[in-house]
């Protein structure tokens, strides 16, 4: 933080909430940050972490650059998060300190957990955030200062960099997407403009690129498709070079079309065990390893080894590393090398057993996405004691579903195997996302079978 302002101390760093900071004045924001701290010496043990309410706010980014300069832990709080939510997961990660706006409060902690702390920031402990429960549940994720360290410069040797560029914020700074931003913009000294919404609004995104000239931005799919959908008529400005989209499962259709109104996509796969990307498209549609990255498949199954790895998952006061000895996590998502190039196949856990055969949602999801009245849907599977599951579909649709199912189902007679042809079939006005923006598969699953129930029937029913 300090060399940044040796370095380009005059340059600007930071802009929301109406200021403009170069990184001089966001040193000196730190630096009011570190004096808070200096006042709480006392009692404020630097190897015992503070629980942050990361807000979209720039005073969340000092906060969180005061801690990286006193190598102080960081447990980062979803900002949609309740009030006891956050409690709860700062008791569970042994926080010693909450910092609410501007409040800092001390915290009952366990005294074995806070040796326990003691020997993690001893290791060089940064950052514990939460995965996004794509698994079923959220998961702590402890994050190491070399490896974010590396996870920057990786990224930055991947995707270039250009002495104007500038990068929109509108992902969580409590999960993976928006710190790893964060810590990218500091480290390539570029200048960072803050989405200052709890929200994803498109107009104010689209408002924010034009008046800001931005250059760069991450999106997770679902904040892609409500670019398209909701701002039909807007195409991005020339000097936008870069749209990084990961997080989730894409649709092909869906990035074409982005593709051809103007958007510079490049997809990418990462997760927040290694703080981001560990692929990204350069060109054509596979994903390239970033640098330092090894990939290898095994039993379909993606695997990866990388400097920017986790120190491990953060469940009941223990530690637990998720590689094995060799350093390899083993992901739960199923893919394909091609000539040292990944292509994401989907997850395991999403797909359907239906017959003896397995179905991958995702095959079915993209196929209809192509069609023009359907705004979004969810596959999965229901269970049958006849055929162990069945494949049903949750459809988001610019017309009634009973209308549109025989366009829907002639698709699929034309381009899929019968096993594969959802047999349960239910409209809803709109899926489930989580805090991220990714679509939620098992709340989907659960608001759809909710509403089959108060329905009394099913829509569409093959037998």
């Amino acid at each position: 933080m300090f060399a940044a302002r040796e370095e380009k101390g005059d340059a600007l760093a930071l802009i929301g909430a109406g200021e403009a900071l170069t990184f001089a004045a966001l040193v000196e924001r730190v630096e009011d940050c570190l004096a808070r701290f200096d006042r709480l010496h006392a009692t404020l043990d630097g190897a015992q972490p503070i629980a942050l309410h990361a807000l979209p706010r720039p005073a969340t980014i000092y906060w969180i650059y005061a801690c990286l300069a006193r190598r102080i832990p960081l447990v980062l709080l979803h900002p949609r998060a309740t009030a006891a939510e956050r409690r709860q997961l700062a008791h569970a990660a042994g926080a010693a300190w909450a910092i609410e706006g501007e409040q800092i409060e001390a915290l009952e902690v366990e005294p074995a957990f806070r040796e326990r702390w003691r020997g993690w920031s001893e290791q060089g402990a940064m950052a514990l955030i939460f995965t996004s429960g794509s698994e079923g549940r959220a998961r702590g994720v402890l994050l190491k200062r070399e490896a974010c360290l590396a996870a920057a410069r990786a990224s930055a040797a991947h995707l270039g960099s250009e002495s104007d560029d500038r990068w929109l914020l509108c992902l969580p700074l409590a999960h993976a997407g928006g710190l790893a931003l964060l810590l990218r913009a500091l480290y390539q000294r570029q200048p960072l403009v803050l989405s200052d919404s709890l929200s994803f609004e498109p107009e104010k995104i689209a408002a924010a690129i034009e008046s800001h000239r931005v250059r760069c931005v991450s999106f997770v799919p679902t904040m892609v498709e409500r670019m398209l959908h909701e701002l039909p008529a807007y195409r991005p400005p020339p000097w936008l070079r870069l749209v990084l989209v990961g997080g989730a499962a894409a649709a092909p259709s869906m990035l074409q079309e982005a593709r051809r109104r103007g958007y510079p996509l490049r997809a990418s796969y990462g997760m927040s065990e290694t703080l981001g990307q560990v692929a990204t498209q350069r060109e054509g549609e596979d994903l390239d390893p970033l640098p330092g990255v090894e990939l290898r498949i095994r039993e379909e199954r993606i695997e990866l080894r990388s400097p920017t790895m986790m120190m491990g998952y953060l469940e009941e006061g223990e530690l637990h590393p998720a590689q094995d000895a060799e350093g390899w996590l083993r992901t739960g998502d199923r893919g394909e090398l091609i000539e040292g190039r990944l292509r994401v196949l989907g997850r395991f856990g999403d797909l359907v057993h239906s017959g003896g055969e397995k179905v991958d949602p995702l095959e079915v999801e993209h196929l209809l996405a192509e069609v023009a009245e359907v705004r979004a849907l969810c596959v999965f599977g229901l269970k049958d004691r006849h055929w162990g599951e069945v494949v049903a579909a949750a459809v988001v649709a610019e017309m009634p579903l009973e209308a549109l199912l025989p366009k829907l189902q002639a698709r699929l007679r034309a381009h899929l195997a019968p096993y594969k042809h959802p047999r349960r079939w239910v409209a809803l006005t709109s899926l489930v996302y989580n805090a991220t923006g990714k679509l939620d598969r098992r709340a989907t699953q659960r608001l759809a079978l909710e509403s089959l129930q108060k329905s009394c029937g099913v829509v569409g029913s093959e037998t």
